[in-house]
């Protein structure tokens, strides 16, 4: 007795089809109606609930993937509208905060330089000394000869390069006569002086401050889990740091800014698997001068920007916040991805500058160059882009003094989100 049984099925089922007819086809052959009938209908029972399937599996995998693809177009249009609306706004706002001009990163390069020259000449001046106090009669001589050369080599250096020294040398005799030249120089870059100048524009309900990773582990030199690990020196620029960060951090809540924090489980190449949801450990918490008040914003991250691990973008939308003034630690890790995760959202970033510090300040100060050096150079095409590009960087005083306006003007409403202002009409 032979069967036939037609076979419709897409390839991946129809091998599993096949093995089953010739696993079967003994029991196919058999002399009994009955039990041909019985193997029969278990075979197409079979084949069609296969067949179902796969075609199910087939057109799910299908909606998903048209599912998941006009997602990813959905988030492309929202941001094009987000970046238009922001281009068209601009950084706008009441209140304007004095930030960082390429003339003046200019002259901090400048004192940089200066400041290196000096401690070089304060450490070969002691080598002098040293030479001195530690020579003998018979080398008195040559040591006040080297001496000499030193003093001459020291002087030479003391202007920014030894050409530009011997240019003010030759030009003395012929000031007189380039005065008026001078003093129209001098005028034309005072004009240009203040058309460099730069402002970060603010208001208390679309602005928040962002402090990244105020954790005892990183802040605190004595019960900190990496932060003992540094010296002396490091240890005191991050308690003035903390200090700095803390001055901030009672302005703004006076402003009426809102107030967003974040912890991190990522401890330099690692994650803190331990510390993953972790209750009472004083390490990972946030140092107790800067613990975070009822309604303020706290995530937990494990990536080093604060954005792409968190939820944090939502619960600033839901605010209305445009920009952020960010401070925190490391400037050279965090605060540097979290600066460029918040751009890439098209939220305006302006980093404080003294309320940010890393265990080197020669990394600090690359990182400030690296985020605020594009945005400023003048006639690039991101100078016109205030904090996008990928932020602007400003004194903590003049932050101060912008914040302690808003604080002093009467009309200005402390900032709620819906739900606060929703209870409170209740």
């Amino acid at each position: 007795t032979t069967v036939h049984l037609p076979v419709f099925l897409p390839p991946p089922q129809c091998s599993k089809m096949t093995m089953i007819v010739v696993a079967a086809s003994p029991l196919l052959v058999s002399e009994e109606p009955t039990q041909i009938s019985m193997i029969a209908v278990v075979v197409v029972v079979v084949f069609v609930v296969g067949f179902l399937m796969g075609g199910f599996v087939t057109i799910a995998m299908g909606q998903c993937s048209y599912f998941s693809e006009r997602h990813r177009q959905r988030q492309v249009e929202a941001m094009v509208q987000l970046s238009q609306q922001e281009a068209q706004r601009g950084c706008d706002g009441e209140y304007a905060i004095p930030v960082r001009s390429h003339r003046d990163m200019m002259v901090a390069q400048q004192q940089q330089q200066q400041q290196q020259q000096d401690d070089h000449s304060g450490s070969t001046k002691k080598r002098i000394s040293d030479n001195l106090r530690s020579s003998n009669a018979t080398e008195t001589t040559e040591a006040l000869s080297i001496a000499e050369e030193d003093e001459l080599l020291l002087d030479t250096i003391s202007d920014s390069s030894s050409f530009s020294s011997m240019s003010s040398l030759k030009k003395q005799p012929h000031k007189e006569k380039n005065k008026d030249n001078n003093d129209a120089t001098t005028t034309a870059t005072h004009e240009n002086n203040e058309e460099d100048q730069r402002f970060f524009h603010i208001t208390p309900h679309d602005t928040a401050l962002l402090l990244i990773d105020m954790q005892t582990d990183f802040i605190n030199p004595t019960q900190g889990r990496l932060c003992k690990q540094y010296s002396s020196q490091v240890h005191s620029e991050i308690e003035q740091t903390t200090h700095h960060v803390e001055r901030l951090l009672q302005a703004a809540r006076k402003a009426g800014l809102t107030i967003a924090q974040s912890r991190s489980h990522r401890y330099g190449a690692t994650i803190r698997k331990d510390l993953v949801d972790a209750q009472d450990d004083a390490g990972y918490e946030l140092a107790p001068n800067l613990r975070a008040l009822e309604g303020e914003i706290v995530v937990d991250k494990w990536t080093f920007g604060a954005f792409a691990s968190t939820n944090l973008e939502e619960e600033l939308r839901k605010r209305g916040i445009r920009k952020i003034l960010l401070g925190g630690v490391l400037t050279n890790v965090c605060v540097f991805a979290t600066a460029v995760q918040a751009v890439d959202r098209f939220f305006r970033v302006c980093v404080v500058e003294e309320a940010t510090g890393s265990f080197e300040t020669r990394w600090h100060t690359q990182a400030l160059n690296l985020l605020n050096e594009p945005q400023i150079v003048p006639g690039g095409h991101a100078h016109n882009a205030t904090g996008l590009y990928f932020g602007e960087v400003a004194k903590l005083q003049n932050v101060l003094n912008t914040l302690e306006q808003i604080t002093s003007s009467s009309t200005t409403p402390i900032h709620m989100d819906d739900d606060t202002e929703n209870k409170k009409k209740n």
